[in-house]
C-alpha cells in the first residue's frame, strides 16, 4: 500500500510540474527570451520588443495533439488564421 501512495504522490507532482510548465510557456516574455536565444532574426533584440511581435495569445494545453484531432475546431476559436502575411512572393 505504501508503494501505491508513493506512486500517487509522484503522479501528482508530475501533473503540477506539467501545469506550471504549460503556464510558463504561455507567457510572451518567456517565449520572447527563447526566440532571442534560438532564432537568429531576433538576436540582439530586447525581450519587450520581441514579446510585442508575438501575435495573438499563445494557446498552450488547449489543442489536442492526438492524430486526427490537431486541427479540430475548438469551441471558443475559429479556424481562421489572423496576422500579417509574411510569406515571400516571387523569386
Amino acid at each position: 500500500m505504501a508503494d501505491m501512495k508513493a506512486i500517487m504522490q509522484q503522479l501528482s507532482m508530475q501533473e503540477q510540474y506539467d501545469e506550471n510548465a504549460k503556464w510558463l510557456n504561455s507567457q510572451k516574455p518567456f517565449l520572447a527570451n527563447i526566440l532571442i536565444r534560438t532564432v537568429d532574426d531576433f538576436n540582439g533584440m530586447q525581450p519587450e520588443e520581441v514579446a510585442k511581435l508575438i501575435e495573438g495569445e499563445p494557446s498552450v494545453g488547449r489543442t489536442p495533439v492526438e492524430e486526427g484531432f490537431t486541427n479540430e475546431r475548438l469551441e471558443d476559436e475559429t479556424m481562421a488564421i489572423s496576422g500579417m502575411n509574411t510569406e515571400k512572393n516571387g523569386a
